[in-house]
């Protein structure tokens, strides 16, 4: 029985808010026979809370709980420290852990990737390396690291983890073409982002809104980060613009803008937006299924065409179309599956438009909710896909 240790800093268990991707890959492997030990964080991204425990067995995965920084939203800075410090914490775990065959390191942030690459070189194991998204290449995009002294060396990095991996992962097929300037393409994989349908087969109706004021009953939601990237400054732009509509705007998440946009909601008076903390990923099913619509946004940079965002997945298995505000690799999913409509990142007019369009005819909100839920469990069902890395870490 082969032992992978995976190190993630941000590995989501279902009581905690969040995406669950590796948790449930974990889980899969488990049930195939595989032993899983991970190593996360002791505070929770999203939420800043120090969890009271150092390890915990959940569906047969053993996790280790590591020191952190724990100001991860106070700043770029602090976000900075905190992943810098998981990377030095996770290191000692990982040298600690007996028995291991695999070490399967996961970006971003690319510090616990070359934590986990130190230690497969240190043990003489294989190491994977999972890109999840171009990181260091959107905050460049983004303008959120300028100085060529912090990029240069993340860049030598990431060449070095690319290189000297044994296997990479990508959670997206719009990331191939980026990767394969590095290395071969037999050397790269897609494990792409999906959703376990059955967990959203919802045999009771709560009332989540109700019970905390939202008295409007077309609901469009967005579920996520609420950070720089997110774009949530075009959904208050929208929201602005339906005032004068009977339509609710919710934003769930947490992140380093929350505090910022709840004061401009305020601000604004947008008394059509109702802002929310992060909920547990359990509770997600529930939540959307008292929603009509979903919202998906980005900022508009090319480099974003390449994302497969986990929120879409959950909207489509909650059975709900999308409005989404992110072109490339995710747009053809919607469209293929007649699930939602694209609408230009930034543009609010149009965005606003769109969620009236389907407020005015729910027929069509309930077909392509349907047609969503076909494709997506036909073609990202997370119990097919991770069948696909049952087959690469067997050999």
């Amino acid at each position: 029985m082969k032992k992978i240790l995976l190190i993630h800093q941000i590995f989501v268990t279902p009581d905690e808010p969040g995406g669950t991707r590796h948790y449930e890959l974990a889980k899969h492997l488990v049930q195939r026979g595989f032993s899983v030990c991970v190593i996360a964080s002791r505070i929770d991204y999203l939420t800043g809370k120090k969890k009271d425990k150092k390890r915990e067995i959940r569906d047969g995965i053993e996790i280790f709980y590591c020191a952190a920084f724990q100001s991860v939203h106070r700043s770029i800075f602090s976000r900075a420290l905190s992943f810098l410090s998981f990377a030095v914490s996770s290191l000692w775990t990982a040298l600690t852990i007996k028995k291991i065959d695999v070490i399967w390191g996961t970006s971003p942030p690319i510090f616990q990737a070359i934590t986990g690459f130190v230690v497969a070189k240190i043990r003489r194991k294989k190491f994977y390396f999972e890109v999840r998204d171009l990181w260091v290449d959107f905050a460049k995009e983004l303008g959120l690291v300028k100085s060529s002294l912090l990029i240069t060396p993340v860049k030598i990095w990431e060449k070095i983890l690319y290189k000297f991996s044994d296997k990479i992962i990508v959670n997206s097929p719009g990331f191939v073409p980026y990767v394969e300037r590095h290395v071969a393409p037999e050397k790269v994989a897609i494990i792409p982002n999906g959703v376990i349908t059955k967990d959203f087969e919802i045999q009771q109706q709560t009332s989540f809104f109700r019970d905390r004021g939202v008295k409007e009953q077309f609901i469009a939601i967005y579920i996520g980060n609420l950070g720089i990237a997110n774009d949530i400054e075009n959904i208050l732009a929208a929201a602005e613009r339906l005032q004068q509509q009977e339509i609710a705007i919710v934003l769930m998440g947490g992140g380093m803008r929350f505090s910022s946009f709840a004061e401009e909601i305020k601000t604004q008076q947008l008394n059509n937006v109702y802002l929310f903390p992060p909920q547990s990923k359990s509770q997600i099913p529930s939540i959307l299924a008292e929603a009509s619509l979903g919202i998906a946004t980005l900022k508009d940079i090319s480099l974003f065409k390449t994302t497969y965002p986990n929120k879409v997945f959950d909207y489509m298995a909650a059975k709900l179309p999308t409005v989404l505000a992110i072109d490339g690799a995710i747009r053809e999913v919607i469209e293929n599956a007649n699930g939602g409509v694209f609408v230009p990142p930034g543009d609010s007019e149009k965005l606003a438009n769109a969620i009236v369009d389907y407020s005015e005819n729910l027929d069509i909100v309930k077909e392509q909710g349907e047609n969503a839920f076909r494709y997506v469990k036909k073609y990202f069902e997370r119990e097919v896909i991770a069948e696909e890395l049952v087959e690469m870490f067997r050999y």
